[in-house]
Protein backbone atom coordinates (compact mmCIF):
# COMPACT_ATOMS: atom_id res chain seq x y z
CA UNK A 1 0.00 0.00 0.00
CA UNK A 2 1.05 3.54 -0.16
CA UNK A 3 1.06 5.89 2.38
CA UNK A 4 2.18 9.64 3.06
CA UNK A 5 5.22 10.46 4.87
CA UNK A 6 6.37 14.43 5.90
CA UNK A 7 4.63 15.51 2.89
CA UNK A 8 6.87 12.54 1.22
CA UNK A 9 5.44 9.75 -0.72
CA UNK A 10 6.69 5.89 0.16
CA UNK A 11 5.67 2.16 -1.12
CA UNK A 12 5.88 0.28 1.20
CA UNK A 13 6.45 -3.76 0.26
CA UNK A 14 7.49 -6.81 2.39
CA UNK A 15 9.74 -9.30 -0.07
CA UNK A 16 9.40 -12.51 0.32
CA UNK A 17 10.54 -15.89 -1.72
CA UNK A 18 9.23 -19.26 -1.60
CA UNK A 19 11.69 -22.52 -1.16
CA UNK A 20 11.65 -24.52 -4.87
CA UNK A 21 9.65 -27.54 -2.91
CA UNK A 22 7.11 -25.04 -1.83
CA UNK A 23 7.41 -26.44 1.99
CA UNK A 24 9.03 -22.80 3.00
CA UNK A 25 8.52 -18.89 3.01
CA UNK A 26 11.08 -16.66 3.40
CA UNK A 27 10.31 -12.65 4.70
CA UNK A 28 11.41 -10.07 6.08
CA UNK A 29 9.92 -9.37 9.73
CA UNK A 30 9.16 -5.86 10.68
CA UNK A 31 12.01 -5.88 12.75
CA UNK A 32 14.41 -6.15 9.55
CA UNK A 33 15.04 -9.68 10.53
CA UNK A 34 14.47 -12.73 8.06
CA UNK A 35 11.95 -15.48 8.96
CA UNK A 36 11.60 -18.69 7.54
CA UNK A 37 8.39 -20.32 7.64
CA UNK A 38 6.74 -23.23 7.49
CA UNK A 39 4.25 -23.06 4.71
CA UNK A 40 1.96 -25.38 6.04
CA UNK A 41 1.28 -23.82 9.50
CA UNK A 42 3.10 -20.85 9.47
CA UNK A 43 5.55 -21.38 12.41
CA UNK A 44 8.60 -20.34 11.87
CA UNK A 45 11.42 -22.00 11.91
CA UNK A 46 14.27 -19.92 11.74
CA UNK A 47 14.85 -16.38 12.13
CA UNK A 48 18.32 -14.63 10.97
CA UNK A 49 19.31 -11.97 12.09
CA UNK A 50 18.47 -8.92 10.01
CA UNK A 51 20.02 -5.29 8.77
CA UNK A 52 20.01 -2.38 10.15
CA UNK A 53 17.35 -0.74 8.13
CA UNK A 54 14.53 -1.91 6.24
CA UNK A 55 15.48 -4.71 3.68
CA UNK A 56 14.11 -4.10 0.16
CA UNK A 57 14.74 -7.11 -1.33
CA UNK A 58 15.50 -11.12 -1.09
CA UNK A 59 16.65 -14.03 -3.87
CA UNK A 60 17.01 -16.80 -3.24
CA UNK A 61 19.05 -19.57 -5.18
CA UNK A 62 17.87 -22.11 -7.96
CA UNK A 63 18.70 -24.95 -4.90
CA UNK A 64 17.62 -22.97 -2.47
CA UNK A 65 20.87 -23.16 -0.68
CA UNK A 66 21.82 -19.37 -0.58
CA UNK A 67 20.35 -16.39 0.17
CA UNK A 68 20.58 -12.59 -0.93
CA UNK A 69 19.52 -9.99 1.25
CA UNK A 70 19.81 -6.53 0.65
CA UNK A 71 18.57 -3.35 2.61
CA UNK A 72 18.42 0.60 3.17
CA UNK A 73 21.36 0.26 5.36
CA UNK A 74 23.32 -0.50 2.06
CA UNK A 75 24.55 -3.50 2.92
CA UNK A 76 24.46 -6.98 1.04
CA UNK A 77 24.24 -10.00 2.76
CA UNK A 78 24.33 -13.98 1.74
CA UNK A 79 23.35 -16.55 4.18
CA UNK A 80 23.87 -20.26 3.63
CA UNK A 81 20.42 -21.51 4.59
CA UNK A 82 21.83 -25.15 5.29
CA UNK A 83 23.90 -23.81 8.18
CA UNK A 84 22.29 -20.53 8.66
CA UNK A 85 25.37 -18.67 8.82
CA UNK A 86 26.16 -14.79 7.43
CA UNK A 87 28.63 -15.53 4.48
CA UNK A 88 29.20 -12.08 3.62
Amino acid sequence: FRYSVAAQEHTYHNPFVVTSDSRYLISVLPSHQIGISNVQDGSYTNILPGHEEPVDFLLLSSTDSTLVSSSRDKTIKVWDLATLRLLY
